[in-house]
């Protein structure tokens, strides 16, 4: 229950924690609800992440309206009660990471205070205020500490629905040995191990993963093959490469990475190593590199792209598109005739055209 007090350091961090774990319970009491008849359980975290979204509107930084103690103990309370409520007690070390977090850096802070008669290992603790002292912007801890925590989560609500409903996964071994400790205990035969040179069927669907260059755990790329069409997913890519354009070959629809203008990424807020691990090997995909992938996947038959995971700090989706068009046109390869172009944005629908 303090560890959610611990947190309440800088403004809005307690509240922005809290909202994505709140947000967790609220469709899970919600779904297990509907099965039984009675989604009242669900009320509370629903509740609760809609008063603290419209609180934190006063509590963000610089904060107007501050929480206090009295707040902050029973969110930590309303945090422990519904995991308790929902008898998940132990998804709280997944969601509730940030918050565990916190409260070690002051145990460890502590103990190891006394035991060395005034040395530290943090700056300060808790340890927001470790980044807070080493350069760190309070806006800049709330986003990693809240990003971190909605991660979290998402792991968390794959494990609960995979071991409740029974749902397969399917990952290579590096990533699934990567996130195995991440989701919880699941049943082994609900994980199937792919190898990244072998196709593999989900149902009616088959499915072609190819490895991408990306700073993660043997991370992959997918084509969906269904009848005679053809659609590949290709984001987080760090460069462009032969055998990349090889495994997409034949796909008529492709959902290919568009993630920052070069010259926003340059200009923008990102710290230097950031920008340096966007524009490396292993980061992501430019507008103009978009715009070259495109020109080689029109001419390897592709009628139809989609650009995505379009940064929101980088880019403008308009920019995108002309980014590519212009490319494309250098090529002489018109949009609307030689190929449909679109851009996906979450929760809304892609319009194809030239």
């Amino acid at each position: 229950v303090n560890a959610v007090n611990l947190t309440d350091g800088i403004d809005g961090l307690a509240s922005g924690v809290t909202i994505p774990v709140m947000v967790f319970f609220a469709v899970f009491a919600s779904m297990w609800g509907t099965e039984s008849g009675s989604s009242a359980l669900a009320l509370l975290p629903a509740s609760l992440a809609g008063g603290l979204a419209g609180f934190l509107i006063y509590n963000f930084h610089p904060a107007k309206v501050f929480m206090g103690d009295t707040g902050s103990l029973f969110l930590g309370a309303a945090v422990c009660g519904m995991a308790f409520a929902l008898d998940m007690p132990l998804v709280l070390i997944l969601v509730g990471l940030v918050y565990i977090v916190e409260t070690l850096s002051v145990m460890m802070q502590v103990t190891y205070f006394k035991l060395t008669h005034g040395k530290r290992i943090f700056r300060m603790t808790p340890i927001h205020h470790h980044f807070e002292l080493g350069g760190w912007s309070e806006i800049k801890i709330w986003t990693v500490f809240v990003a971190v925590t909605c991660v979290m989560c998402i792991l968390a609500g794959i494990g609960v629905m995979m071991r409740r409903y029974h749902i397969p996964v399917w990952a290579n071994a590096a990533t699934w040995t990567a996130m195995e400790s991440q989701v919880g205990k699941i049943d082994k035969s609900l994980v199937n191990i792919f190898d990244n040179d072998s196709s593999f069927e989900i149902g009616e669907i088959g499915v072609k993963p190819f490895s991408i260059p990306h700073d993660a755990a043997d991370p992959v790329g997918y084509s969906f093959m269904c009848g005679d069409e053809k659609v590949a997913v290709a984001t987080d890519i760090g460069e462009l490469k032969k055998d990349l354009f090889e495994a997409i070959r034949g796909s008529k629809t492709v959902l290919l990475e568009s993630n920052h203008d070069v010259n926003m990424l340059e200009i923008g807020k990102y710290p230097p190593q950031l920008k340096r691990r966007i524009r490396g090997k292993l980061g992501h995909l430019s507008n103009d590199d978009a715009g070259r992938a495109a020109e080689f996947l029109v001419r390897l038959g592709t009628e139809r792209i989609i650009l995505g995971h379009l940064s929101e700090e980088n880019n403008y989706p308009e920019l995108a598109r002309q980014t590519v068009i212009c490319v494309l046109n250098d090529a002489g390869i018109k949009c609307g005739r030689d190929v449909l172009l679109g851009v996906a944005l979450p929760q809304q629908t892609v319009s194809l055209c030239g």
